[in-house]
């Protein structure tokens, strides 16, 4: 599977050179400022978002805080390439939300590396969330199939399709019966 990558910056050279590190890597998306990124994640959905912080109108700060507010978007692992450095900045990146942040320039083998990582965490992260929506559902029939509960929810479903009185005191004769 192909990883899509939404690139947000709004300096060309920067995307030209997110294109030539990543290419053949995955596929980019590229967007100039904060309100284009945040249009494209919500169409695109992508696996990971390269985030500037410093951009004319939002910042990457406050697109990473509305990425994270946004149901749809909430997962994405955002990773920050900043050229500020200082440690105030990247606590900054992850208290807004990140889950990484690299000071450019960056090395276009650690990128692909924190790209594949973040990609396969989210990988693991939606596999995980499956398998609790499957055991909800499964504890949720083994719950209606068993118990009191059980029969409550059988004699309410058997009950609506009864279209007499012979066959509703039959059901209830059943359920009160054991």
């Amino acid at each position: 599977m192909t990883k899509l990558v939404l690139a947000i910056d709004d300096d060309k050279y920067v995307h030209h050179v997110i294109e030539e590190s990543l290419a053949g890597f995955c596929q980019l998306i590229h967007a100039k400022n904060g309100d284009e990124g945040l249009r494209q994640a919500q169409k695109y959905n992508p696996d990971i978002i390269l985030l500037d912080v410093e951009m004319p109108g939002k910042s990457g700060y406050q697109v990473c805080t509305e990425l994270k507010n946004i149901e749809q978007t909430k997962d994405i692992p955002v990773m920050f390439l900043s050229g500020k450095s200082e440690l105030p900045e990247r606590v900054k990146g992850y208290n807004a939300g990140a889950a990484d942040y690299i000071v450019k320039p960056f090395n276009a083998e650690e990128l692909m590396a924190r790209i594949r990582v973040l990609y396969e965490y989210r990988q693991h992260s939606i596999k995980l969330k499956n398998d609790v929506e499957r055991a909800q559902i499964t504890a949720e029939i083994a719950m209606t199939d068993s118990g009191d509960m059980g029969r409550i929810m059988r004699y309410v479903g058997q009950t609506y399709h009864a279209h007499d009185l012979q066959s509703l005191s039959n059901y209830f004769l059943s359920f009160s019966g054991r």
